[in-house]
């Protein structure tokens, strides 16, 4: 029986996200499929993608949020998974909303620790095909992820012409850098951390000239009856 320790799992691990190379694809029947994961383990599994990232959670180093794409940057899956050496005891269920609405790969994925909250949060970064996508704050609980906050936070959809075809729009409008920037801190007179997400929306012509820009912010605060993050509107 192929067994392997936890540290050499760490090791691979960290030479995956250290060197990005990328894995062979192999003969599978649903490498997004939670019962082959189970059934696999962590080598087997990651040697389906093209890429694997990984994001140990910085107080329990035996759980571990993935992020598998089978086409770089184009169809990938998110993963939250509670590992015995190369054994898969348990994947986090996702919650209906985010297999509703998420998008084709994830774009980053890091744990943020809430120190007022108490609370160790997933950050996640997705995109569809088109280069829109959300910000997605989850907490693990027990074996499932639940949503805190999802809004819209990934744009880089700039509309080209097609050879002989007029744009539908004379512009597109994206945000600088494809995304906004994410900021965790305690306002003034607050008890607890709020989300702050700020930018820039820039307007393009076919010919990627900025024709306007301004800047864009939104602010995030706890509910502590939900225990979510709810938006304040301007």
């Amino acid at each position: 029986m192929f067994s392997i320790s936890l540290l050499a799992v760490r090791q691979l691990i960290a030479t995956v996200i250290l060197l990005g190379v990328p894995q062979p694809l192999l003969a599978d029947n649903n490498p997004y499929a939670e019962e082959e994961w189970l059934r696999e383990g962590v080598l087997r599994e990651i040697e389906k993608f093209q890429r694997t990232t990984f994001a140990p959670h910085p107080e329990h180093k035996e759980i571990l949020a993935v992020s598998a794409e089978r086409a770089v940057s184009w169809w990938g899956i998110l993963r939250v998974i509670h590992c015995t050496g190369d054994k898969i005891d348990w994947t986090a269920s996702l919650p209906p909303a985010y297999q509703k609405n998420a998008g084709h790969y994830v774009l980053s994925l890091q744990w943020r620790y809430l120190d007022r909250l108490q609370l160790w949060v997933l950050e996640v970064f997705d995109s569809t095909h088109m280069g829109h996508g959300s910000l997605w704050l989850f907490a693990l609980e027990d074996h499932e992820l639940r949503v805190l906050l999802q809004t819209q936070a990934v744009d880089s959809h700039h509309e080209h012409a097609q050879r002989g075809q007029p744009l539908t729009e004379p512009a597109s409008e994206v945000f600088r850098d494809g995304r906004l920037s994410v900021d965790y801190r305690v306002p003034e007179g607050a008890q607890h951390e709020a989300v702050f997400l700020t930018g820039t929306r820039v307007m393009l012509n076919d010919e990627d000239k900025e024709l306007s820009t301004k800047s864009y912010a939104e602010t995030w605060t706890w509910d502590s009856s939900k225990r979510i993050f709810t938006r304040i509107l301007p």
